[in-house]
């Protein structure tokens, strides 16, 4: 999974001046071992993990706690605890449009639509290009693909640095059999000098799997190695890799690539059934 950039997942914290952090400046003043500004630098930086580090040293259940820990969590892809996180910020009294979007967001996730709508309704700028990215992101979910890529092109008009959204468009134009238009999205991606290296390292397998799509098998292998050239135990890059060894007949050496992942992701499901299904070969 990637991570968003710091100029693109918080956006509208701009906008509420002084709100939030107000409210942990107070609260940090009580707990001299917290230290929110450092959490709050830490997410914006997409370093969630040291954000989520530097909270549990805050006031377990303070608004300004559960706000920035449901937004670590909902950026790490973790329905649960960002749903947990976020609902209690909610409760306490956090109303700004970036905690109705992300809860609204998992909220889709889950296939709660009539949550995620209320929420959404109760946004003040719907104009503003996250507010139409989870828009998007509902048409994604009931398979409406092409009103799905005419909101993620409004939102990327409006965005200075539109490649996470550019990304996200490129998957929807992949599940709606647009191959070309998809590899061309994410070609444009990866050839762009601004964009962070997880974007790129994701832009890379996504365009790997469509192009395998279309049975170039040397030209999708060829971007999975430069994945695994930066990062040896890119395991998404791994398993992929296995897929296309084993449409090729090579079987032993996707084998080979499932036990890989499990020696430093012992957990990992997808390996772990592949490698079941392999057990016949020597």
């Amino acid at each position: 999974m990637t991570r968003p950039n710091r100029k693109t997942f918080f956006p509208y914290l701009r906008t509420i001046p002084g709100i939030i952090l107000c409210i942990a400046f107070v609260n940090s003043a009580t707990k001299p071992t917290c230290e929110y500004t450092k959490a709050i630098r830490q997410a914006e930086l997409g370093n969630h993990q040291a954000s989520l580090k530097i909270l549990e040293r805050c006031p377990a259940d303070d608004s300004v706690s559960h706000f920035w820990k449901g937004l670590n969590y909902h950026a790490l892809y973790q329905p649960d605890p960002s749903l947990l996180h976020l609902k209690k910020a909610y409760g306490q009294g956090i109303r700004n449009d970036t905690l109705l979007i992300k809860l609204a967001e998992v909220f889709l996730w889950k296939k709660n639509f009539r949550e995620a709508s209320r929420l959404t309704e109760q946004v003040i700028d719907k104009r503003h290009p996250e507010f139409l990215k989870v828009k998007a992101r509902h048409h994604e979910i009931l398979g409406e693909f092409a009103e799905a890529i005419k909101l993620y092109d409004l939102a990327i008009a409006k965005e200075k640095l539109p490649y996470e959204t550019m990304a996200r468009k490129a998957t929807v134009l992949s599940w709606a059999k647009d191959y070309d238009g998809a590899i061309a999205l994410f070609t444009e991606i990866i050839s762009a000098k601004k964009v962070l290296p997880p974007l790129r390292k994701n832009c890379l397998i996504r365009r790997a799997e469509v192009v395998s799509w279309k049975k170039d098998f040397v030209a999708a292998l060829a971007d999975l190695d430069a994945v695994l050239k930066m990062d040896k135990q890119n395991s998404e890059a791994i398993l992929l890799k296995g897929k296309i060894l084993e449409w090729q007949g090579e079987y032993l050496s996707a084998k080979k690539l499932y036990a890989e992942i499990l020696s430093f992701d012992a957990e990992n499901d997808q390996a772990k059934m592949r490698l079941e299904k392999l057990e016949w070969v020597k």
